[in-house]
């Protein structure tokens, strides 16, 4: 088997599996780009907090979330690379909206799949996950 092939169906594997969490899910969407998808949008539709990118705004509460998750050429070797799109106030989550997994409890493994980082993802947005220790936004680690 091809190392194209191979990750041709490891990407169609990740596809079933976003799909078998969208329709489990109330609060979990997403967009694919790609034939297979290699980058996607989700959206998770509940409660986080958000605060405009000046350090003088207020924290605000927000329904919506909207992260950009890539693939790169070596996935599954490497992770997905992470981006929050809307306005996250998170201390993982860096001031321009990127994260790394790890930084939020799920070290990469090439076994890890893409449900996997959505529900940790959906933790970092609800603020169920928060690792002080590992902060990459200093603002959100010094409020929280």
């Amino acid at each position: 088997m091809s190392a194209a092939s191979s990750r041709e169906d490891r990407l169609l594997s990740e596809l079933k599996l976003l799909e078998q969490l969208r329709d489990s899910s109330s609060i979990f969407n997403f967009a694919g780009t790609g034939t297979p998808p290699d980058r996607f949008t989700l959206t998770f539709s509940g409660k986080g907090i958000a605060r405009d990118i000046s350090a003088r705004a207020d924290v605000e509460m927000v329904d919506l979330h909207r992260v950009e998750l890539r693939l790169p050429y070596a996935y599954p070797k490497v992770p997905p690379d992470v981006r929050w799109v809307t306005p996250i106030f998170h201390p993982n989550v860096s001031f321009s909206g990127f994260i790394h997994l790890a930084d939020v409890g799920l070290p990469w493994e090439t076994h890890v799949t893409l449900d996997v980082v959505c529900e940790r993802l959906w933790d970092v947005a609800r603020l169920a996950y928060i690792n002080l220790d590992k902060a990459t936004n200093y603002s959100a680690k010094n409020w929280f």
